[in-house]
């Protein structure tokens, strides 16, 4: 009884901290009509904010206030759950079904965000349009039970005539030209270096040379009346930023740092990009002969996936993590880059502006398309490629999984949260090309990723380029086994040496392991972004478990000793079908069934492998009968007319 008082208890608490928080929805069948809602909505109150995305909600800070005070950092308790008013305006018109899924708790009466119960003086506003109703766009179709909750609203005449709305896109169309005004103050964005672009304009929290936290400044903080942005190769095509710009413009500020950060009135803009032609004349500008490779001389390789780690900013530097230059760390005096892998445009953009952007002095040469045996002169020949170096050594073997990361390879601890300090600890693999133990290295083709980092253990100084430092391995003895079948392993210096860069195209993605791909973020973190394993290794598995499966199922009605022979494993199963079928069948004729025993013998046992010991026992016995599979002793079954098992 007094567990059942205290239940109840507990649940009157949460009743009684249930949110007020109001839900109501529009339909919004036009980019006007929907901004025309947000701009009546904004007029009723100011703090208005458009929901977009998931990752919106850790915006302005909604889920978690965190800013900086004296050169401390300070947290508070997101606006979300504060008695501030304000109103959020959900777009669920420009969300696919699962990312819609993520708002359930929002959307659910007593609205909830993390567990947390929303503020009683928030708004929930949702955006939706008839295509979601029809069934001509996708929906949740949960979607509109928890909206049947809701009132629907609509805009009177006379809200539509306060204003004349525009869209995001004609905003920034109206106040972009060509022509930069005449007395005008001119300020260049470049979009091209950078992946962060929310910090590029309002900027953020981030770290300087020495590891202390500062705000660093926007780049539209500060500006003076009549100032024209020029904006370098910005992201046009990602419309969170088109929204953000243009919601500061109408607003004519932004917070930052838990300051409001006013912008001039009198602002234009214009638009500058890097077409396909510039960028090549670029590349033909900067990329040098081959004949001019001195193989002697020291030099660094990147590739696609290598060059996504260039682009950080901070690195652990002895017990502190400061901010640094990735690029200039790798190059350590090299003066010459080697691309072993193809680039996309962004990814050439981006070495380009940043190689224009180093000391003529250390600015190297760049090299593209050299031969292997250019780049691997005498390495190609010490270390085989199939089996270990010395048999007579021990070796090191490791077998590389999906999930490993070149990171994983050197763990980084925090050692105090305080004074904010950490320490890295080595795996035994990075042990292991440290000491120069010979290291054997399976599974290249399962983790495409990190093979596409681990290739500068080829080069003749191998190195291994992890947290912004470049880790010299002069005793490094690394063999890479090649993957079955010929798969690719995701570097080219690896391919070559493996001769296995004339494989065939891979097989197309299961699509079960693309719906998993495509499972929207996790609020709450409860699951990873990406699932832990390749395409590949997935279809295997799932592969293997619908064989299995089927081996253990016998479809209802249908006579397993018809089919064809059933391998070992399924073979007590299909008995048990066998009986149930023919105890329950009322057909008056009497049938005889006979069953063939297996004419193989697995390798396997089902028993060896983890599966319950069924194989058959004696009568009156618990002794397995040596050299019988699972059965019967009888090997016929016959069912006479009164149903009876002879």
């Amino acid at each position: 009884m007094q567990s059942d008082h205290s239940t109840a208890r507990s649940t009157d608490q949460e009743l009684v901290h249930q949110s007020l928080s109001t839900g109501e929805f529009y339909f919004a069948n036009t980019p006007l009509t929907q901004q025309r809602i947000i701009d009546q909505l904004r007029r009723e109150q100011p703090a208005t904010y458009c929901i977009h995305a998931l990752a919106d909600l850790e915006k302005q800070g909604l889920m978690q206030q965190t800013w900086l005070e004296g050169g401390q950092l300070q947290k508070a308790e997101g606006r979300l759950f504060t008695d501030e008013p304000m109103t959020l305006v959900f777009d669920l018109t420009s969300m696919t079904p699962g990312d819609i899924a993520s708002f359930n708790d929002l959307l659910q009466v007593g609205p909830k965000c993390n567990d947390k119960p929303l503020g009683d003086h928030i708004r929930r506003v949702f955006l939706v349009n008839h295509g979601m109703l029809d069934g001509s766009k996708p929906a949740n179709p949960d979607l509109w039970r928890r909206l049947g909750q809701m009132p629907e609203k609509t805009l009177s005449e006379a809200d539509c005539n306060i204003a004349d709305p525009v869209t995001d896109e004609t905003l920034l169309a109206q106040k972009t030209t060509e022509d930069i005004p005449a007395n005008a103050l001119r300020v260049n964005i470049n979009f091209a270096t950078t992946d962060n672009w929310y910090h590029q304009l309002f900027g953020g929290i981030t770290l300087n040379d020495r590891g202390r936290l500062v705000f660093s400044e926007g780049a539209l903080a500060n500006l003076k009346e009549n100032t024209h942005l020029v904006l370098n190769n910005a992201p046009w095509e990602d419309t969170g930023f088109q929204a953000a710009l243009a919601t500061a413009i109408r607003v004519g500020g932004f917070t930052a740092n838990k300051q409001w950060v006013r912008l001039p009135e009198q602002i234009s803009l214009s638009v500058a990009h890097v077409c396909a032609t510039e960028l090549n004349t670029r590349k033909d500008q900067t990329i040098s002969d081959s004949t001019v490779f001195c193989p002697q001389s020291p030099f660094v390789v990147i590739n696609g996936s290598s060059i996504e780690r260039l682009k950080g900013r901070v690195m652990v530097e002895g017990t502190a993590v400061v901010q640094t230059d990735m690029l200039a760390n790798l190059l350590q005096g090299c003066r010459q880059l080697v691309l072993t892998g193809e680039l996309d445009d962004k990814q050439w953009l981006w070495l380009l502006c940043r190689l224009e952007e180093l000391p003529a002095s250390k600015r190297p040469q760049l090299f593209t398309n050299l031969p292997t045996d250019l780049l691997l002169p005498a390495r190609a020949g010490d270390c085989p490629t199939t089996g270990a170096c010395n048999t007579g050594c021990a070796t090191f073997t490791y077998r590389i999984n999906p999930g490993d990361t070149l990171e994983s390879l050197q763990q980084v601890n925090l050692t105090s949260q305080s004074r904010f300090t950490f320490s890295l600890t080595n795996s035994r693999l990075l042990d292991a090309l440290v000491n120069g133990t010979p290291t054997t290295l399976y599974g290249l083709e399962c983790n495409p990723e990190l093979a596409a980092n681990l290739e500068t253990l080829l080069l003749p100084a191998p190195y291994l380029f992890i947290h912004g430092h470049k880790m010299d391995l002069p005793k490094a003895q690394v063999t890479f086994m090649p993957p079955p079948g010929q798969q690719t392993t995701g570097s080219a210096l690896i391919n070559a040496l493996l001769n296995v860069s004339d494989s065939p195209p891979p097989a197309p993605e299961n699509p079960v392991y693309s719906l998993l791909m495509s499972l929207p973020q996790s609020y709450k973190k409860r699951y990873p972004d990406r699932p832990p394993w390749t395409g590949r290794i997935f279809s295997i598995g799932l592969s293997n478990r619908a064989r299995q499966n089927a081996c253990w199922t016998v479809a209802p009605g249908c006579c397993p000793a018809i089919n064809a022979e059933p391998c070992m494993c399924c073979w007590p199963r299909r008995i048990a079908a066998l009986r149930r079928f023919t105890v329950s069948s009322r057909r008056k004729l009497p049938v005889i069934i006979r069953i063939s025993p297996p004419t193989t013998v697995p390798t396997d046992p089902p028993w060896s492998t983890g599966w319950p010991d069924t194989r058959p026992r004696s009568l009156g016995t618990s002794r397995p009968i040596s050299g019988r599979w699972p059965g019967t002793v009888r090997p016929r079954f016959t069912r006479t007319a009164k149903n009876r098992m002879t």
